[in-house]
């Protein structure tokens, strides 16, 4: 027993011609030399009495279309055997016409389509795209609207058949019929693919004209299924073959071989007389020798996806085993990594484990989004749209990633885990001046409480202000000096940014409630966008330097201040360490009041704390430094006292 592993690209294995091909080589390698027998064909013309006529209006698209005709057809079922074979692979038999040119397909890999020959008006059609047919009803009866790249055959009145994906029910077999048109055909994979994706529809016969069938198959196919037909019905072959094979020749495929880069490559020699027999036992054929170990290989034509010397190698090592290949004791790579590459690898690292330590999972999200989806969020026209989309909901690249993780949040909270900290790194894509772009982004999501619910402690919900905290201590990580950069706070709470001159290097925000309810989500998210080329570029690997404890104690003021309500507490801050350069080590704030009674003005509670390393602060000192930092917030901010005076 062989158990067959087959992978997308191996057109040639989806018939059991191909598979015995495989199951030969690798047989020959260890066994007693055999050959493939194919099934033979005792293939006669009975008379022409069903003639027909054929055009071909789009030769790139139908580069080969053999057909023929048979009469005296006796629609029934199937014998026994041929259902069995069928019922043995899950085909359901259907009559004896359909079962013989599926029997055909499985066998050999090349779809056939047969069809009433007396319903194709005037015994003539045309393989080609036809714009005056709109419509056109399948053999299940429904109707699809065609496009104009759409592939046809079709005669003067009707659309025949959808080339390569599915019948038409005008020209059906069925149990009335008596003679019949039977077609063997290449159509080009891009078209085939094109049509079934856009129309919805997948066959066995366009899953294999999508990615390729043996173009020098076809008659071969054709003969075989008309062979079974006249064994089994007793029909009459009536016609010549038609065989439109002129761009035939495209389809040969020269590959070279060296037998030292195989062996470069792979590191352990295979003996090139081994590796002839492979080849040739899977259809290749010699055509030039240079030397004994530099060939040119004919590739197959059932071998659509060989078409490089690496293709060989993968050939080759398939059958001889990769499992025979020895082990090495040694590994050797080049290392071509700059310091910006490390610098990026390293605070990348530094930055997920301080995240994982404060509670953060670490998601990841596919980089498809759905243009439907981000243009009620926002209208744009920068969106990297996607080719052939395998569905409407992943048909275009993202240009953010706070996508992705409301889906991974909404997710969760379906599943009652309510409180969430995420993070991810992540490409997004988008289109700038006609040209293609991608920026790494790291994002981070915050929902729910800070802390689970718990006696004995307070719980708060994770909002901006937390955002920031965890901001701030990734710019400490990274070396940053957030006061370098240009703040903007606009709806104080809801948006606040970091930007170097006009780049925003990070983001702080509340998602509006009019897109998480496009997710269903009824609790606040806060999502925080780092630009991760800016951050990594602004951080600084300045080598972490140790100081001692001071022996000597801190000395803490604080102050009851009256400010206006568009400055900020880091403001104020700022300003503190520009008045007191020395000793003052930080400024704290314990308290914020707001009241109608304020009018436009608000409290803060500010806590300033000194410290020297060289000495024991006197009240002297440090009342001389508090007001000297009262003076600069009171002549720059118009801050008041709220209470009593600074003696």
């Amino acid at each position: 027993l062989y158990e067959i592993g087959l992978t997308p690209n191996r057109t040639d294995a989806f018939g059991h011609i191909g598979c015995a091909r495989d199951i030969l080589a690798v047989h020959n390698l260890t066994r007693k030399k055999i050959k493939l027998k194919i099934p033979n064909i005792e293939f006669k013309v009975d008379n022409n009495d069903l003639p027909f006529s054929i055009s071909i209006d789009k030769p790139k698209i139908c580069k080969r279309y053999c057909a023929i005709t048979l009469q005296n057809i006796e629609v029934k079922e199937s014998p026994s055997w041929l259902k069995q074979k069928l019922i043995s692979i899950g085909v359901k038999p259907i009559n004896n016409i359909v079962d013989i040119t599926n029997f055909v397909l499985f066998e050999t890999g090349n779809p056939l389509h047969a069809f009433d020959y007396d319903k194709i008006d005037s015994k003539s059609i045309t393989v080609g795209n036809q714009p005056k047919f709109s419509k056109f009803t399948k053999l299940t009866g429904d109707n699809i609207d065609l496009h104009s790249d759409d592939l046809l055959i079709y005669d003067k009145k009707n659309p025949l058949c959808l080339a390569g994906v599915i019948g038409g029910k005008s020209s059906s077999i069925s149990n009335k019929t008596k003679n019949i048109f039977l077609e063997a055909a290449f159509f080009a994979p891009n078209s085939i693919r094109s049509t079934s994706k856009r129309h919805a529809i997948i066959t066995d016969s366009s899953y294999r004209f999508e990615r390729g069938v043996d173009i020098d198959n076809c008659l071969y196919a054709l003969k075989r299924a008309s062979s079974l037909i006249k064994m089994i019905t007793g029909a009459n072959i009536s016609s010549d073959i038609y065989d439109y094979n002129k761009f035939k020749d495209d389809h040969v495929n020269i590959v070279s071989f060296s037998h030292s880069r195989f062996t470069k490559l792979l590191g352990h020699e295979i003996d090139i007389n081994k590796i002839k027999d492979i080849l040739i036992d899977l259809g290749f054929e010699i055509v030039s020798k240079k030397s004994i170990s530099e060939i040119k290989l004919k590739v197959p034509t059932y071998r659509y996806d060989v078409t490089r010397e690496v293709d060989v190698f993968e050939e080759i090592l398939r059958i001889y085993g990769y499992n025979n290949i020895p082990s090495s004791n040694k590994i050797s790579f080049p290392l071509n990594l700059n310091s910006d590459t490390f610098k990026n690898f390293d605070l990348k690292n530094k930055v997920s484990s301080s995240l994982c330590n404060s509670g953060f999972f670490e998601i990841k999200n596919n980089s498809l989004n759905s243009y439907e989806l981000l243009n009620k969020i926002h209208k744009q026209d920068n969106l990297v749209k996607i080719l052939n989309a395998s569905s409407n909901d992943l048909n275009v690249l993202r240009n953010n990633l706070f996508i992705g993780g409301l889906q991974s949040i909404k997710y969760n909270l379906n599943r009652q885990n309510k409180n969430l900290r995420f993070f991810e790194f992540g490409n997004s894509y988008y289109l700038k001046n006609n040209s293609y772009c991608q920026s790494m982004k790291l994002a981070l999501f915050l929902c729910g409480d800070s802390y689970s619910e718990s006696w004995n402690q307070k719980i708060y919900q994770m909002d901006n202000f937390w955002a920031k905290g965890f901001v701030m201590k990734l710019f400490g990580h990274a070396n940053i000096n957030p006061s370098a950069f240009i703040k903007d706070d606009i709806f104080w709470g809801k948006y606040l940014s970091y930007k170097l001159s006009d780049k925003e290097i990070v983001s702080i925000k509340n998602i509006p409630i009019n897109i998480l309810s496009l997710f269903g989500i009824k609790q606040n998210v806060v999502f925080v966008d780092f630009n991760w080329d800016i951050f990594v570029h602004q951080s600084s690997n300045n080598n972490i330097k140790f100081s001692p404890i001071p022996k000597f104690p801190k000395v803490r003021r604080d102050l009851s201040l009256l400010v206006d309500k568009d400055i900020l507490f880091e403001d104020l801050r700022n300003e503190a360490f520009n008045s007191s350069k020395k000793i003052l080590k930080d400024v704290v704030i314990f308290d914020s009041f707001y009241s109608k009674e304020l009018g436009d003005k608000k409290s803060y509670a500010l806590g300033f704390i000194f410290q020297d390393s060289s000495m024991t602060l006197t009240d002297e000192v440090v009342n001389l430094q508090i007001k000297k930092i009262f003076s600069n917030l009171k002549d720059k901010f118009k801050v008041q006292l709220r209470d009593g005076e600074l003696v």
